[in-house]
C-alpha cells in the first residue's frame, strides 16, 4: 500500500518535471522561473508542513530531540540542494541556449515514465 502511493507520488513527480522542461524548452526566458516550480511544489511545501512536528521535537524532547532533528534536517538539506542544483543548471543551460541536456533529460523521462 505505501510502495505503491510512494511510486505514484514519484510518477507525479517525474510528469511535473517533464512538464517544466518541455515548457522552459518552448519559452527559454522564463527557464528559471518554470523549473523552479519544481523546488517549490516539491520541496518548500511539504517542508512547511513537516516543520512543525521537527520543531515540537527538538523543543520539547531535550538533547535527543535536537540530535535526531538536526540529523534529519541535515538529510533533509542534502538531498533538496542535489536536487534544486541540477534542476537550475539544467535551465540555466536552457536560458542560454543549449538543449542537448533537456532533451536528453526528456527522453530519460519518458522512458521512465513508460510514454
Amino acid at each position: 500500500m505505501i510502495n505503491k502511493t510512494l511510486d505514484q507520488i514519484y510518477r507525479m513527480y517525474l510528469r511535473h518535471e517533464l512538464w517544466a522542461i518541455r515548457l522552459s524548452m518552448k519559452a527559454r526566458i522564463f527557464a528559471v522561473f518554470i523549473i523552479g516550480t519544481l523546488p517549490f511544489a516539491w520541496f518548500f511545501l511539504p517542508g512547511l508542513l513537516l516543520s512543525l512536528p521537527l520543531f515540537l521535537l527538538i523543543f520539547y524532547a531535550g538533547l535527543i530531540g535536537q540530535v535526531v532533528g538536526f540529523v534529519i534536517g541535515i538529510i533533509v538539506v542534502v538531498v533538496a540542494s542535489i536536487e534544486i542544483f541540477r534542476l537550475y543548471i539544467l535551465s540555466v543551460f536552457m536560458m542560454f541556449g543549449e538543449r542537448y541536456t533537456a532533451e536528453t533529460r526528456t527522453v530519460e523521462l519518458e522512458q521512465k515514465l513508460g510514454l
